[in-house]
C-alpha cells in the first residue's frame, strides 16, 4: 500500500516538472504545453481584448479563469466548465465555412468565455448558496440548450465581421428554408429532442433566435434575463425572468422569431422550388463533391433512430451516376440517375474527395496514442489518405499525418497540405514521388491550406488563408511563386474545375441572409460569375448538360442540379473595418506560475452537499440517523478527480467514510482508488465494529481505433481488500474487446477474480464472461445478450444465489451447480410517433416504442427459468432535454404459464430500475466499465 501511495503522487510530479507551463495574465491563468506558447498567447490576448464586450453583454464578470491549451489533433472543437471556472481551448483551426473563422483562437476562445460569463452569471440567493455548497449552484445552467448555445454562437460572429457561424449561411439557410416550405420549428426541433438535421440544433436555431433576441430587445434586456435568472431558484422562474426582462415569455417570444423569419423567406429561394432535387436522404455531406466526367463521388453522413435512446450514424462513399436508370427500374431514384454505396468506412471523412484514373482518393480520420491533452486521454486525431480502386474495391492507405489537403498530380506524384507541429498557424507542402516512398517537403510557411486542386494541364489551385483572413484562391506554382485570385473578407471554399479550365467554387458574401452561391473564375482574366441556383447551395460541379450542387430542404443536404446559366456576380461592397481591430490590442504582461498550481484547485472541491440517512423500523424506532458532507471536485486538467463523503451514526455513534480518486496523468492509462469504512452492526442493531476496504485498480486500452471489424481492447486490474482486519483479500483481471460493422456490432468482456492462500484464507476463484451484439433490423435493432459465471475454486459454495437475473421472475433464483448463464433475445423499434409536449414544465413525448424479449437462465444441468413478453413506452424528454426517460411496461409469461408484470425504466443517466445489470447496447457502447456480470 505504501507502494502505491508513493506511485500516485509521481503523476503530479512528473506532470509539473516536464508536460504543462503556466502562466498568468490580468484575467486569466493561462495553462499550455510546452512548445505551444504562441496559440497560448494569442488566445489570451483576443480573451484579454473581447472580455469587456462579452461581460457587457451578460453584465457579469466571472473574475479570474482558468485557459487550457490542448493538441487534440485535427480534432476541432472546446468546451467550457464554469463549475470549474475553466474553458479548454484545442488548438486546430477548421477548413471550410461551417464555422467561418478568421483567427481560431478568437473564435473558439469568445464562444468558449461567453459560455463561463452566461452560465457562471449568479446573483442573490443562489450565490450565497454557491458559497455554502460548491460552484455547481448556477441557475442560469438550468435554461434550454438553445439559449446557452445562442448565446455563443451570436457572441463569436459579433466579434468582427465575416467571423462565426451567423455569417457562415447554414444556420440563417435552414430557418429560412424551413419557414419557406411551412415547417414549423417547435421547442422540441431547437432543442434538439428529435433524432434529425440539424444534429446541433441547439447552435443553429439558438444562434439565429439569439441574435434577433438582441436586435429586438437590446443589449441591455438580456443583461436583465441573466441578472434575473440568476438570482432564482430555477424551478418555473424562466419564464418570470423573460418577462422582467423582454416583457414576454419565451414562447411569445419563439412564435414572434418565427414570423421575422417568415418575413425574411420572402426573399429566399429555396432549393426545392428552384432545382430539381436527385437525393432524398437529407442530413450532411462531408469532404465536398468530385467528378471523373462520368459519375459524380461524395460522402453522405445520416442518422437513424433505431431503438428508444439509441441512434446510430452511418457515413456512405456515394457514386451517382446520372446516365444510369430510368423509371420503373428498380433502385432508380427518382428517374434521374442511379446512387450506388462505394464504401461504409465508419470513420469520419475530412479532406476534400478526389478521382482520378478509376481510383477514388479520400481522407478518413484515426485515433492515434501521443498528442499533449487530457480531454482525449493523450488520444488525437490524424487524417490517412485512402485509395480506393473503383473496380475491385481493394483499398489502400497511402499516407497518415496531420493533413489537411491533398491531390495528385498529372505526374501521379501527390501534394499534400500538412498541419505543423505544435499547432503552429499555417501550412507545410510535402510531395509523394510516385513510386511512393519518403515525402518531400517543398514548401512551408504561414499561409494555412485548406484545399488543393490539380489540373490535367499542372495547374494548382489552393483554397488558404493567412491569420486574420478568410478563405481566399490562389496559383501556387513553386515555393516562391504564388498568386492571389481572389481577395474578399468571406471565403472561397468547394473549388472544382469546369471542361475549360475555369474554377467554380462557393462563397457565402450574403452569409448573413443564408446566402451561399456558386460562382466560377477564370484564372487568366480574373473575371468571376455567378450561376444561378437556389440562395443555399454548395460545391459545384458540373457534368454533362447539368450543374450539380449541395443545397438544403428540412431534412438537410441533398444533391440538386439545375441548368447551368450565368450571370454577372454582384458582390456587396467591400467590407471595412481598421487593421488594427484583426490583431489583439492587448499587449499586458505574463506572469509565470507554479506548474502545480492547477493542482491547487483540487483544494477547491466544486460540491459541497450535507446530507443525512435514517433508519426506522417499527419495532425500535430510530435506529440509525446519520448527518453528513459529500464533496466531489477536480483540477483544471482533468487529469485527477475525486469524491468524498463522510457522515456520523449520532444514534448508533459510529462513524463512516468512503472516497474515490481517479488519474489519468498517463492517459489512456487510468489509475482508480477506492477506500472507505463503514460499522458493522449486530441483531440488536449494537456496535460491532468496523468494516474496511480498499480497491486500487486500472485500465487500459490495448487497441483504440476507428474501422471496420476490431475497434477496442480494453485491459484492467485491480487489487480489493475488505473486512474488519483487511482479511477477504482478491485479484480481478479483465480484458474487453469491441467489434463494429456498417449494420452490426458485438462486444465481449471476461473478468476474471481469484482468491487464494497467498492473498486470503478463504480460496476463491470466479470467471464472469459477457457478450453482447445488435445488428439492424427493418428499422429497428435486435440485440443478443449472453452472460457466464463460473466458479473455478477449489471448494465450492453449497447453494448460489441470483436475484431478479431476468424479467417475469421476482423471487430469487438458486442452484448448486459451479455454473450460471443467462441468454436475452430483444428486438427493439419505434411503434409510432407521437410529438407532443408542454412549454414549462418542459416535457416532451417523442416517439411510442415497442420491446419484444424472451429471457432465459440456466446452469449447466438445468432451465432455471425462462419468459418472453413485450414491452411499450414512450421516449420522454424533459428540462429541455436534459433528461430523456425511457419508461417502459408490459407483461411476461414465464416458462410455468405465469403471466407477470414487467418494467424497466431506461434513463439519460444512468438509471435502470427494471433490471440489475447494464443494458445490452450500453455494454456494446463500452464493454470495458465495471458492470455485475455475476450476480
Amino acid at each position: 500500500m505504501k507502494r502505491f501511495g508513493i506511485l500516485s503522487i509521481m503523476p503530479l510530479l512528473l506532470t509539473a516538472a516536464v508536460r504543462w507551463q503556466v502562466l498568468q495574465s490580468e484575467h486569466y491563468n493561462l495553462v499550455f504545453p510546452k512548445g505551444y506558447g504562441g496559440q497560448a498567447s494569442r488566445a489570451i490576448q483576443w480573451l484579454e481584448t473581447k472580455r469587456d464586450k462579452v461581460n457587457d453583454l451578460v453584465g457579469y464578470d466571472p473574475g479570474k479563469v482558468w485557459i487550457v491549451i490542448e493538441d487534440m489533433g485535427m480534432t476541432v472543437n472546446g468546451f467550457s466548465n464554469p463549475v470549474g471556472n475553466e474553458i479548454h481551448l484545442y488548438t486546430t483551426p477548421p477548413s471550410g465555412f461551417d464555422l467561418s473563422t478568421r483567427d481560431w483562437m478568437r473564435t473558439v476562445g469568445i464562444h468558449e468565455y461567453a459560455h463561463e460569463v452566461s452560465l457562471s452569471s449568479v446573483w442573490g440567493l443562489p450565490k450565497a448558496l454557491g458559497y455554502l455548497f460548491g460552484p455547481w449552484v448556477i441557475p442560469n445552467a438550468a435554461t434550454p440548450g438553445w439559449l446557452i448555445e445562442g448565446v455563443t454562437v451570436y457572441t463569436e460572429s459579433h466579434i468582427v465581421g465575416y467571423e462565426g457561424r451567423l455569417e457562415s449561411g447554414e444556420y440563417d439557410a435552414n430557418v429560412l428554408t424551413r419557414a419557406s416550405e411551412g415547417k414549423i420549428t417547435r421547442n422540441w426541433n431547437m432543442e434538439g429532442s428529435l433524432y434529425e438535421y440539424p444534429l446541433g440544433a441547439i447552435y443553429a436555431y439558438g444562434g439565429p433566435f439569439y441574435e434577433w433576441l438582441v436586435e429586438t430587445k437590446g443589449e441591455e434586456a438580456i443583461g436583465t434575463f441573466y441578472r434575473k435568472h440568476g438570482s432564482r431558484i430555477p424551478i418555473f422562474s424562466l419564464d418570470r425572468s423573460a418577462r422582467d426582462a423582454f416583457d414576454q415569455r419565451f414562447p411569445s417570444l419563439l412564435d414572434d422569431w418565427q414570423e421575422s423569419v417568415k418575413e425574411r423567406a420572402a426573399d429566399f429561394i429555396p432549393a426545392d422550388s428552384a432545382a430539381q432535387r436527385i437525393t432524398k436522404k437529407g442530413w450532411y455531406f462531408s469532404g465536398g463533391m468530385a467528378t471523373d466526367g462520368e459519375k459524380i463521388y461524395y460522402c453522405r453522413v445520416y442518422g437513424k433512430k433505431l431503438a428508444p435512446l439509441y441512434g446510430k450514424f452511418y457515413i456512405d462513399i456515394v457514386a451517382y451516376d446520372p446516365q444510369a436508370g430510368v423509371a420503373g427500374v428498380a433502385g432508380v431514384t427518382g428517374v434521374t440517375g442511379v446512387e450506388e454505396v462505394l464504401k461504409r468506412p465508419l470513420t469520419s471523412i475530412t479532406s476534400p474527395i478526389r478521382v482520378h484514373d478509376g481510383v477514388l482518393y479520400y481522407g478518413a480520420s484515426v485515433n492515434r496514442l501521443g498528442f499533449p491533452n487530457t480531454s482525449g486521454l493523450s488520444f488525437g486525431e490524424l487524417v490517412q489518405i485512402r485509395a480506393l480502386d473503383l473496380k475491385d474495391r481493394h483499398e489502400a492507405v497511402i499516407f497518415e499525418g496531420r493533413v489537411r489537403a491533398f491531390d495528385r498530380l498529372p505526374d501521379e506524384s501527390f501534394l499534400l497540405s500538412l498541419d505543423p507541429e505544435n499547432a503552429r498557424f499555417g501550412s507545410i507542402l510535402e510531395r509523394i514521388p510516385p513510386e511512393g516512398g519518403e515525402t518531400e517537403r517543398i514548401w512551408e510557411g504561414d499561409t494555412l491550406i485548406g484545399e488543393i486542386l490539380a489540373s490535367d494541364d499542372g495547374k494548382i489551385y489552393m483554397s488558404a488563408r493567412t491569420q486574420g483572413e478568410n478563405w481566399d484562391i490562389w496559383e501556387y506554382s513553386d515555393k516562391d511563386a504564388w498568386r492571389r485570385l481572389t481577395n474578399s473578407v468571406w471565403s472561397e471554399t468547394g473549388l472544382s474545375l469546369d471542361m475549360g479550365g475555369k474554377i467554380m467554387y462557393s462563397a457565402n458574401p450574403y452569409g448573413t441572409d443564408g446566402a451561399v452561391g456558386s460562382y466560377v473564375l477564370d484564372p487568366k482574366s480574373g473575371a468571376i460569375e455567378q450561376f444561378k441556383t437556389p440562395s443555399y447551395t454548395q460545391n459545384p460541379v458540373l457534368l454533362g448538360d447539368r450543374l450539380y450542387f449541395m443545397s438544403l430542404n428540412p431534412r438537410g443536404n441533398d444533391l440538386y442540379s439545375v441548368k447551368p446559366a450565368l450571370t454577372e456576380a454582384v458582390f456587396p461592397s467591400t467590407y471595412t473595418e481598421q487593421v488594427s481591430t484583426l490583431e489583439p490590442a492587448w499587449d499586458g504582461d505574463f506572469k509565470e506560475r507554479s506548474p502545480l498550481s492547477p493542482y491547487l484547485t483540487l483544494l477547491r472541491p466544486w460540491v459541497r452537499v450535507p446530507y443525512f440517512t435514517m433508519e426506522w423500523s417499527s419495532a425500535q424506532g430510530l435506529t440509525h440517523l446519520a448527518p453528513g458532507l459529500y464533496f466531489q471536485g477536480a483540477d483544471v486538467l482533468g487529469e485527477n478527480s475525486y469524491s468524498i463523503r463522510a457522515d456520523y451514526d449520532v444514534v448508533g455513534l459510529a462513524p463512516s467514510a468512503s472516497v474515490f480518486w481517479s488519474n489519468y496523468r498517463f492517459g489512456p492509462l487510468g489509475l482508480f482508488l477506492d477506500a472507505g469504512f463503514g460499522p458493522l452492526w449486530n441483531i440488536n442493531d449494537s456496535l460491532a465494529g468496523y468494516s474496511f476496504s480498499i480497491n486500487p485498480s486500472m485500465s487500459i486500452p490495448l487497441v483504440a481505433r476507428s474501422r471496420r471489424g476490431l475497434r477496442s481492447i480494453y485491459w484492467g486490474e485491480g487489487f480489493n481488500a475488505y473486512g474488519p482486519l483487511l482479511d477477504y483479500r482478491s485479484l480481478e483481471s479483465s480484458i474487453s474487446a469491441s467489434f463494429a460493422w456498417p449494420f452490426w456490432s458485438l462486444a465481449a468482456r471476461a473478468s476474471h477474480g481469484w482468491e487464494s492462500p497467498i492473498f486470503s484464507t478463504r480460496e476463491r476463484s470466479i470467471l464472469a464472461l459477457r457478450g453482447a451484439a445488435a445488428v439492424d433490423l427493418l428499422g429497428g435493432v435486435i440485440i443478443g445478450d449472453i452472460s457466464s459465471r463460473l466458479d473455478l475454486s477449489a471448494q465450492k459454495q453449497t447453494a448460489y444465489y441470483y436475484y431478479n437475473p431476468i424479467r417475469g421472475y421476482y423471487t430469487t433464483l438458486t442452484t448448486t451447480d459451479w455454473t450460471f448463464q443467462t441468454a436475452t433475445l430483444e428486438y427493439r423499434r419505434r411503434l409510432l410517433k407521437m410529438r407532443f409536449g408542454i412549454w414549462n414544465p418542459n416535457i416532451f413525448f417523442e416517439d411510442l416504442y415497442v420491446s419484444v424479449f424472451a429471457d432465459a437462465a440456466f446452469d449447466s444441468h438445468e432451465v432455471l427459468g425462462a419468459s418472453a413478453g413485450i414491452l411499450m413506452g414512450p421516449e420522454i424528454h424533459a428540462a429541455w432535454d436534459f433528461l430523456t426517460i425511457n419508461p417502459m411496461f408490459g407483461v411476461a409469461i414465464t416458462r410455468d404459464g405465469d403471466i407477470q408484470p414487467v418494467y424497466s425504466i431506461n434513463a439519460s443517466i444512468p438509471i435502470d430500475l427494471g433490471r440489475k445489470r447494464k443494458d445490452g447496447l450500453d455494454f456494446i457502447k463500452k464493454p470495458w466499465e465495471k458492470d455485475p456480470l455475476s450476480y
